[in-house]
């Protein structure tokens, strides 16, 4: 979504160009159109439409002793940022690390920046964007990182029933006596030789939900009336055990995040690389003259039903969005018109001729026309 202005106004002779408006490559300008309001009274006079902020690439005027032109050509804001105007790099820079210093040891650590604020700090640093104009959407400040387990010992996850959950590691099992469930029995074991039990079914992670399936490892850690009773799960070399929350970075490798611009390059080019890594995203400045970044509008959750009248929306069935139908839009039996063509031939059009005239009939005369 790029936009750009080429425009030619007509000024008085009294207008001093030269002082009063201070030129260079990185002058933005506003445009607006206004009409004239001969409708309604409770507008105002000249009705203004905003047509976006663009920085001034080029301009020129022409002054004669009756006239005063002036000729503006403007891009978008967005030639900030892919090098047109600013946006260049000129050193080799890494967006996604930076170097957090220890004072009181003196050390430093290289640490990966969450996307929002390479975002953020970018936009603000090479198009001189005031944090209030860098807007984002859409778009987490943390993921999730899957976990695996690389133990060659296995690891035995133990979950309450009553959804109150504990995990213990194997060692902490070890030699404890255990009750297993074995076609409604409780047999009594050690864990040691529970986990040898040939009929004993373990679950996998994802079946430790909230509806259990039957073969689920059930176990108690004492006989007593009313013991509480656990699901387990083993967990062996290789598998994902769970996740954590952490900061949404850019994937990196051993020696660099893949952020790294060398000299030459643009700041687009990391928002290309966000933009690729993550998917159905994009960014550009809306009319505002704001940057905005945010997941792409698909349309697949907007419904339309012609069946609902006008009246019942209050703005027309064909924008009124609706989850009850399982399709987005429905052309069976329409006639979907793509194009109309029409090349008329002048040379069939004849004269015309009409005569007219009365015609007697037993009541009388009447008109008549032949055409």
């Amino acid at each position: 979504m790029r936009r750009s202005c080429s425009l030619t106004v007509a000024s008085s002779l009294e207008t001093n160009l030269e002082d009063s408006v201070n030129w260079s490559l990185n002058t933005k300008i506003k445009i607006e159109i206004g009409l004239e309001n001969q409708i309604e009274p409770k507008y105002p006079e000249v009705i203004w439409f905003n047509m976006g902020y663009y920085i001034l690439s080029s301009f020129s005027y022409n002054k004669t002793a009756t006239n005063y032109t002036i000729q503006l050509q403007g891009k978008d804001k967005m030639c900030l940022l892919n090098g047109t105007v600013s946006g260049e790099i000129y050193a080799s820079v890494d967006f996604g690390m930076e170097s957090l210093l220890n004072k009181k040891t003196g050390e430093s650590r290289l640490v990966e920046i969450p996307i929002p604020d390479i975002i953020y700090e970018g936009v603000h640093e090479y198009a001189r964007e005031p944090y209030r104009n860098i807007i984002i959407k859409d778009l987490p400040q943390y993921g999730l990182n899957l976990l695996q387990w690389n133990n060659s010992n296995n690891l035995y996850v133990i979950r309450s029933t009553d959804t109150q959950a504990s995990t213990e590691a194997e060692n902490a099992l070890v030699n404890r006596t255990v009750y297993w469930q074995n076609n409604g029995t409780a047999v009594k074991t050690t864990f040691d030789d529970l986990v040898n039990e040939p009929d004993f079914h373990w679950s996998s992670l994802n079946n430790l939900g909230a509806t259990e399936p039957e073969e689920t490892s059930i176990i108690t850690l004492d006989n007593t009336s009313g013991a509480q009773q656990y699901y387990v799960a083993k967990i062996a070399y290789g598998q994902t055990i769970g996740f954590e929350p952490d900061y949404l970075i850019y994937p990196h490798g051993e020696d660099d995040s893949g952020l790294t611009v060398g000299p030459g390059g643009v700041f687009t080019e990391i928002l290309d690389k966000i933009v690729n890594f993550l998917g159905d995203y994009e960014y550009f400045y809306n009319v505002d003259g704001q940057f905005v970044f945010q997941k792409k509008r698909e349309n697949l959750d907007l419904i339309w039903n012609g069946n609902i009248g006008v009246n019942d929306v209050g703005m027309g069935n064909d924008y009124f969005p609706t989850s009850d139908v399982p399709i987005s839009w429905n052309f069976n039996g329409e006639e979907v018109v793509t194009t109309i063509s029409d090349t008329p031939n002048i040379g069939n059009i004849k004269n015309d001729y009409s005569v007219w005239g009365n015609r007697t009939t037993e009541n009388g005369e009447v008109p008549i026309h032949f055409r």
